[in-house]
């Protein structure tokens, strides 16, 4: 995601980057931001007890996982009403792509130069905040429970 936002900084495009969390890559990440100029842009504020008034504020969110089996952190972003930018990495695509309907833009794995392409894309769209909303209730608690029902209903009359 750095190296994306890098390339947007060489196309005079100036966006801030700012990642939540702690862990054994945040020192790396730390280095590389210094490494490719964009550091002064980019914060790494740490753990956030809140990381939704972030997420609401972001113009966008992005995802850069190389694997992320469901992605909740998606369903959160569009909660909040802010597009997202996701690796095509297991979960996101479910999340995001539907059969009729496009609710993020889902990029290759390690490739920055899709990641800024999609990132720059979305930045110049008008976001329906209410539309992303509406998609997040799809994997609300509710919702997961009643696909649970249907699924152990057609399970019982199948095996009878």
């Amino acid at each position: 995601m750095l190296r994306a936002v890098a390339r947007l900084h060489d196309r005079n495009r100036r966006v801030r980057a700012i990642i939540l969390g702690e862990g054994p890559e945040r020192k790396r990440l730390d280095e590389l931001s210094r490494r490719l100029g964009i550091s002064p842009d980019t914060a790494f504020p740490g753990f956030a007890q809140n990381p939704y008034a972030f997420m609401a504020q972001a113009d966008v969110f992005a995802l850069s996982s190389v694997l992320e089996p469901f992605g909740n952190v998606v369903v959160e972003a569009l909660a909040c009403g802010t597009p997202v930018v996701a690796t095509e990495s297991g979960g996101p695509a479910e999340i995001l792509h539907t059969d009729s309907a496009t609710y993020g833009s889902l990029v290759p794995p390690q490739d920055p130069a899709a990641m800024a392409d999609a990132l720059a894309a979305m930045l110049s769209r008008p976001v329906d905040q209410c539309r992303l909303q509406r998609r997040a209730r799809d994997f609300g608690v509710s919702k997961a429970v009643d696909r649970y029902y249907d699924l152990f209903a057609q399970t019982a009359c199948g095996a009878s």
